[in-house]
């Protein structure tokens, strides 16, 4: 099962429970921690991790509030140390956690994390950040800021990259399954199906690529 909680604290965006039984992995808790709990306790969840899409403040302001694993790509975790590089700067905010007592584990491409008996993939996919990842479990994939509904993520952020971005794009829609339901960091979901038709930057990069 998955739970969509839409956070306006800072800015919108789209934090996702992935459960399976009575455990839970939360996908980038950057808001709502009154509906986050309340989901957690009305469903008697075990919170088995944090994934980190990628460590921008939108995405991360919750990571303190649960105690609990918290896994990125290995070259995402300078960003998530850095208020300048994670945009807690940019936003006028403290980080309101201490980086030095989270627990943090580093992932790379194509690692898997158990749910369970069920599989969660790494994909590295650079372009928005450095270290910037997707999940894959079973067909849904939680893209964060890499793909967007007929969009994608910027690439003018620190650490961004537009010629990382396109190589990330194109290797999604053109190799995932049609089926595969997309959940954006932001926004509405969508389906690769649904990408390979509408997706502009998809469609301007894969000729120029």
């Amino acid at each position: 099962m998955i739970k969509k909680i839409v956070s306006t604290d800072i800015i919108d965006m789209n934090v996702y429970l992935i459960i399976d039984d009575s455990k839970c992995f939360i996908v980038d808790p950057g808001g709502n921690y009154s509906e986050i709990e309340k989901t957690i306790k009305e469903l008697d969840l075990e919170v088995l991790g944090i994934l980190l899409t990628h460590a921008h403040v939108d995405h991360t302001f919750l990571i303190g509030k649960f105690n609990c694993p918290i896994y990125l790509h290995e070259k995402e975790v300078e960003i998530l140390k850095y208020s300048n590089l994670s945009l807690y700067d940019s936003f006028s905010l403290d980080m309101p956690f201490n980086y030095l007592k989270l627990d943090l584990r580093k992932v790379k491409n194509n690692d898997e994390i158990f749910l369970n008996d069920k599989i969660i993939k790494v994909l590295h996919t650079p372009g928005h950040t450095k270290g910037s990842v997707c999940y894959l479990y079973e067909n849904k994939l939680f893209s964060g800021d890499t793909l967007f509904k007929e969009s994608c993520g910027r690439c003018d952020l620190p650490t961004g990259s537009e010629v990382d971005m396109a190589k990330s794009l194109v290797y999604l829609i053109d190799n995932l399954d049609d089926s595969v339901k997309v959940y954006p960091g932001h926004d509405d979901s969508s389906t690769i199906k649904h990408e390979k038709k509408f997706n502009a930057p998809y469609k301007y990069y894969k000729k120029v690529l």
